[in-house]
């Protein structure tokens, strides 16, 4: 099985982010997750920090505020407290082709969110 989250980590708080890893790693072995998740102000770069300078405002006033932040390394022990095995990260620069990065607009990559993907474990 896949297992998707794309987008809704940061929405929740670090236990409920715990507890739905909890139960994922309670899924059959090799079950796989790919999941969204938002670094912590110090790891972003300038136009991570540019962006989330509004973006996080705008969700706030909205009642959508992101609650929770994680380094690459504690999203890895937390995956691997729960019964996962990392197999990768990336930024969204290297998520997509290089190619499409190539644009006339303004759309850039921008290191605010990664993306994890883990395998539970036998």
């Amino acid at each position: 099985a896949l297992v998707s989250w794309l987008g809704v980590s940061m929405y929740l708080t670090v236990e409920a982010v715990a507890a739905t890893l909890a139960a994922v790693g309670g899924l059959a072995a090799g079950t796989e997750l790919v999941l969204e998740y938002a670094l912590p102000s110090e790891l972003r770069d300038q136009a991570g920090a540019d962006y989330a300078g509004f973006a996080l405002a705008v969700a706030e006033e909205r009642g959508e505020p992101w609650l929770s932040f994680f380094t690459p390394e504690q999203l890895s022990g937390l995956l691997e407290d729960h019964g996962m095995k990392v197999a990768e990260q990336a930024r969204q620069q290297d998520a997509v082709p290089a190619a499409l990065w190539r644009r006339s607009d303004a759309l850039r990559p921008l290191d605010l969110c990664r993306l994890a993907r883990a395998t539970v474990s036998p």
